[in-house]
């Protein structure tokens, strides 16, 4: 995939942050490069999209949670997301990858917060069990605030540039299947429920139309 040169890229973000007359001069400019590097629409619409990568809270790239608070984001932002083992790389029009990542980060770390209370505080049966009842206090507390969640509509067009942006960046990505824990005893359905209840104190406004700004606190 062609590579896009600074002047292209700083001439397009011109475009909408200068006079009506300074935008005109760079329009001038990018239509001359693209003639010059031989890039059509398609190029010029990769050229909007970018990558950001923050880490996994926790290291959760394989827990049904780590995965749910991924898709939240997704959903959230109409951006996409690869996971790694140890990180997370959103993709999209920069301005929504940036208020992802940066929404992404401030629930990690109350996700994090959650999970230390409830590590100190849970009486759980046998030292053993404390893995598995923490990942179902997380996946709990996840679906709680996914739950407060609009969908951001994404028009088909761009999901098929975004694709090819995720392509050039990252080559063939497959899909992943979390590993989620089964809920059988009272124990278990105990500490899904506590972390979804410590979910809903998290207050999550999301962007519409890309106009508006993030807000997230705990009530």
């Amino acid at each position: 995939m062609k590579k896009f040169c600074p002047k292209f890229k700083n001439c397009w973000l011109c475009l909408n942050r200068t006079t009506p007359h300074e935008a005109a001069n760079a329009l001038a400019k990018a239509q001359l490069l693209m003639e010059k590097h031989g890039l059509g629409v398609k190029e010029l619409e990769l050229s909007k999209m970018t990558r950001s990568d923050v880490d996994l809270p926790l290291k959760a790239a394989r827990d049904m949670w780590g995965q749910q608070l991924a898709g939240l984001i997704m959903v959230a932002f109409g951006v996409r997301c690869v996971l790694s083992t140890s990180y997370v790389s959103f993709v999209g029009p920069t301005d929504r990858v940036e208020i992802a990542k940066y929404t992404y980060e401030v629930l990690g770390r109350q996700l994090v917060e959650a999970r230390r209370k409830f590590r100190a505080n849970a009486k759980i049966s046998h030292p053993n069990n404390y893995r598995k009842m923490t990942k179902l206090f997380c996946s709990g507390w996840v679906s709680s605030v996914y739950q407060k969640v609009k969908e951001f509509a994404v028009d088909v067009e761009e999901k098929e540039v975004v694709e090819m942006f995720i392509k050039g960046e990252f080559g063939e990505v497959g899909s992943s299947k979390a590993r989620g824990s089964k809920v059988e005893s009272h124990e278990e359905r105990k500490a899904l429920r506590e972390g979804f209840i410590a979910g809903e104190d998290v207050s999550l406004h999301v962007p519409m139309n890309g106009r508006e700004t993030v807000k997230i606190g705990v009530k």
